[in-house]
């Protein structure tokens, strides 16, 4: 027997901002219950976000790490390395500021943004580095290979940035709950072009003529001896398939029709829906009981839900209420509940069948791996809805929005008379 008390944020808080006080608070109200009582969480929408924030932000620093090493793998010099590498924080931090006062918030689809733009900001800088190197390497001094690499380049990297903010911004303009979603997403990720582009025509060249070695001026290792012969071979590779191609344009034509054709394909038969169902460590349970039963009818079928959904062995918590309503009177009726999974990195692996691929789906290769929430539902439904006496399921949370009662399709019967309704 338990005191259900649920706290609903308000439309404009931050859910996070809230749970943590919530929690603040809990010491406090525990020392206020009666001896024997214990407070506890049963469901903390905001456990979900934290998560995803975190995975996303340590993906930000991965792709920055990456980035500096591919470039580091192509030019071979710290020096080097360092001139487009400057144009991520810059482009990042300008573009949180922008988000700043636009009133954004740090949120899943503004971090993404950011690690889209992390791949992106840099483009523009390579291409001037390697101009100017490429004007170094006439023998030019470094400012004067700067002043005319970044003359000769500056206006295709222009139509570059101004190509990449057209293709975000239109996102902005979208309605509805696409355009709720990604209206911060297009802005950040323009924003952020529009400044590497500003730093590719200012402050690389700047760079350039101040740190970049002279292409005379200094040996290589042995690691980058390799990595030239590597390079050169695919270079010799690349110019042999390229002259193929362009002696041959009849099939180049052909097989870019048939990748047409392939996308045009794929795209009506891939399924379509908004955002995919996510892991979130949780279930929502329903249990509907036939009208006029009582509440102790009710109550004795939650018991035997309950005794499914204890022995879980990747259930971290359960809270069952009968007679709870939404929006209105409570139903004796009607019973719901919240299953609270462990984290899919402390659940119990086992040798799990998985399909092999979409397309055939009944080759199924077992790997020792953790259920996840959607498995665990899937596996919950028939031994819940074969409860007699009531109607009982579990159901995952919705991904984004929505009410865990909501469905994707509603409908309504309209007649005459109850007859023609009949």
């Amino acid at each position: 027997p338990a005191v259900g008390l649920g706290i609903v944020k308000q439309s404009k808080a931050s859910t996070i901002d809230v749970a943590d006080a919530v929690r603040a608070a809990l010491p406090e109200l525990q020392a206020a219950l009666p001896q024997g009582m214990k407070l506890d969480v049963a469901y903390d929408s905001s456990t979900f976000i934290k998560d995803s924030i975190h995975e996303v932000t340590q993906t930000i620093f991965i792709a920055m790490a990456l980035v500096i090493l591919v470039i580091l793998f192509f030019l071979q010099t710290a020096r080097a390395t360092l001139i487009p590498a400057v144009a991520i924080p810059i482009s990042i931090v300008g573009a949180f500021a922008v988000a700043y006062a636009m009133g954004f918030t740090i949120n899943i689809l503004t971090l993404l943004a950011m690690v889209l733009a992390i791949g992106l900001v840099v483009d523009d800088a390579i291409v001037m580095l390697e101009n100017v190197y490429r004007h170094m390497e006439m023998g030019k001094s470094r400012l004067r290979a700067a002043l005319e690499g970044s003359k000769e380049i500056g206006f295709a990297i222009l139509a570059t940035t101004i190509t990449l903010v057209a293709v975000f911004v239109p996102v902005s303009f979208l309605t509805g709950t696409v355009g709720r979603l990604f209206s911060e997403f297009g802005l950040s990720v323009a924003v952020a072009v529009l400044i590497s582009g500003f730093v590719a025509l200012t402050l690389t060249p700047m760079l350039c003529s101040r740190i970049l070695k002279s292409a005379h001026g200094g040996s290589t290792s042995g690691i980058g001896h390799r990595i030239n012969r590597f390079l050169d071979g695919v270079n010799v590779r690349f110019e042999r398939t390229l002259r193929w191609f362009l002696g041959h344009r009849g099939v180049a034509l052909g097989i870019a029709g048939a990748l047409l054709l392939a996308i045009a394909g794929l795209f009506m038969i891939l399924p379509r829906e908004l955002v995919p169902t996510e892991d979130r460590s949780v279930g929502f349970g329903i249990v509907i009981a036939p009208e006029g039963s009582t509440l102790e009818y009710t109550d004795r079928y939650m018991r035997q839900v309950e005794g499914i959904l204890m022995p879980l062995p990747e259930r971290r918590g359960l809270f069952t209420a009968t007679g709870l309503g939404f929006g209105g009177p409570g139903q004796v009726t009607n019973g719901f509940l919240f299953l609270g999974l462990k984290p899919p990195d402390e659940r119990p692996k086992a040798w799990i069948p998985t399909p092999l691929t979409m397309t055939f789906p009944m080759l199924k290769v077992p790997i020792y791996r953790a259920r996840t929430q959607q498995e665990i539902v899937q596996q919950l439904f028939p031994q819940l809805i074969s409860i007699p006496g009531v109607l009982a399921f579990v159901i995952n949370p919705p991904s984004i929005g929505g009410r865990f009662s909501s469905s994707p399709v509603e409908y309504v019967l309209q007649g005459e008379d109850y007859e023609q309704l009949a």
